[in-house]
């Protein structure tokens, strides 16, 4: 069995189809991230729900679905914040954020009270 391990999409949609159509695999993991930055969340998003075989919840995931920091580096810090703000939040609709606020959370993002 082939396992084929992904993160880090950022809403780069060629990629990650260039990579789905030229990698032979059995299931499909997804680490995290699957929007920001790129400028096809949605597109991404769709493929991640239908053919990722196990997901998790990124800090870039997280800060769209729930309009919290994303908590990553202070040199991307800039460019993520406006790409989510002019690209990820308003492509996304009620059904996109749902989906990435079930993923899974990585407990470093969200701290049981």
């Amino acid at each position: 069995m082939k396992l084929l391990v992904l993160s880090d999409i950022h809403s780069n949609y060629v990629a990650l189809k260039t990579i789905l159509e030229n990698e032979r695999y059995d299931l499909i993991a997804f680490a995290g991230d699957i929007v920001d930055y790129g400028p096809n969340p949605v597109e991404c998003i769709d493929i991640i729900r239908e053919y990722a075989d196990y997901k998790v919840m990124g800090n870039h995931d997280a800060a769209a679905a729930y309009g919290i920091d994303c908590y990553c580096s202070y040199k991307t810090k800039d460019l993520s914040i406006e790409t989510r703000s002019v690209i990820t939040t308003p492509s996304l609709n009620a059904e996109d954020k749902q989906f990435l606020k079930q993923l899974p959370k990585i407990k470093a993002f969200f701290q049981e009270e």
